[in-house]
């Protein structure tokens, strides 16, 4: 039940975020086809070689007309949620998986007839055929019915009318359930998309398109501290969660109004590394030093970030990790968070945790 909890809360933390730019009147539904490409992992059985999912998903969407200064900066986007269905063209191991997920739109380019927009969406999706030791044993990819995704589209579109234009896309899909039950390779899924979408407005309408308003920032360094916590699984035969912590101190630079550039050094406690190993008594204590991006959209924010073990007793991981995070910032010095940590694509943890800002914080710095 504690991954339950986690994926629940955090899609209810991204419907509140964007639960007050759908009080947009001009509106958009699109109808997207998709076929794509699994990449199959490297102990994954011959019966899970090249298989080629395809799909269909739902979008509504709501445009935002530059009333806040965030909408202008990224290119008066388009925020509302998606709904998914996919063929993982293995039935009988795999079978189908159904998403939902919140979605960005931003524009990178707008002329009369053509744009070009970029669209993350993170969400949850559920797979109907999960890891099962007697029944479903070559299913290494999920093994709960509910996993975290995170999506990213990169989308041409063609208006043909006022009302009508025709989309063209690739997509990167990463479902994980961060560990917290084994096995989870991950399921990573490059498509190619096309579709149509409607508009109660005017696609042909830029009308409302300005020049970002004059907006400062925070533009000296600025200090974070942030714990979060996460439970895992050492081998799929463990029955029990055990704790995972982390301790991390972050100092970020704002380059520019979207972005922020940061050096952190993090402290990782994980229990489950007893089970790892074989020996009586492990150290259950890494640390890293890690370098990373921070893109903000107003009191959200989406983190990247690259570290390396510059202590790591116990070798049963990769030495570089990556670490995926949204924050949402309840105050100016308060946030938020949830966190996917991986290693070199492999997941690790999925992590919620709550952070503070202890030097640099100003109520106009987002």
């Amino acid at each position: 039940m504690v991954s339950l909890r986690k994926i629940i809360l955090f899609a209810s933390i991204c419907f509140l975020l964007t639960i007050n730019a759908l009080s947009q009147k001009t509106h958009s539904y699109w109808l997207n086809y998709r076929h794509g490409y699994l990449l199959e992992h490297f102990d994954a059985d011959e019966q899970l070689s090249q298989l080629t999912p395809f799909g269909l998903e739902f979008s509504y969407l709501k445009h935002l007309n530059g009333t806040e200064t965030w909408h202008q900066l990224y290119g008066f986007p388009e925020v509302g949620f998606s709904l998914y269905w996919f063929n993982l063209d293995q039935p009988e191991i795999l079978g189908n998986s159904f998403g939902a997920t919140i979605t960005l739109q931003s524009y990178i380019l707008r002329k009369k007839r053509t744009q070009i927009s970029f669209k993350i969406a993170p969400g949850i999706q559920v797979g109907t055929k999960k890891y099962h030791k007697e029944t479903n044993p070559l299913n290494l990819y999920y093994s709960t019915f509910l996993s975290t995704v995170m999506e990213a589209n990169l989308i041409y579109h063609y208006i043909l009318s006022e009302k009508t234009k025709i989309n063209f896309g690739l997509s990167a899909t990463h479902a994980s359930n961060g560990a917290i039950m084994l096995p989870n390779k991950g399921l990573n899924t490059f498509s190619i998309t096309a579709g149509l979408a409607f508009t109660t407005g005017s696609y042909l309408d830029n009308s409302f398109m300005k020049n970002p308003s004059p907006y400062d920032y925070q533009k000296s360094w600025q200090f974070d501290v942030e714990s979060s916590i996460a439970t895992k699984r050492a081998n799929y035969d463990d029955l029990d969660n055990d704790i995972a912590l982390t301790f991390s101190t972050y100092a970020n630079k704002r380059v520019s109004r979207r972005s922020a550039l940061f050096l952190a050094c993090d402290v990782f406690y994980n229990k489950s590394v007893r089970d790892m190993v074989d020996k009586e008594n492990p150290n259950l204590y890494r640390v890293g030093l890690s370098f990373g991006h921070e893109l903000i959209v107003s009191n959200v924010s989406l983190i990247t970030e690259l570290g390396v073990y510059i202590f790591r007793p116990e070798k049963i991981d990769k030495p570089i990790y990556q670490k995926y995070a949204l924050r949402y910032y309840l105050t100016p010095n308060i946030f938020g968070l949830w966190r996917l940590k991986t290693h070199l694509g492999k997941a690790d943890t999925m992590e919620l945790g709550l952070g503070f800002r202890v030097l640099g914080a100003k109520k106009h710095s987002r």
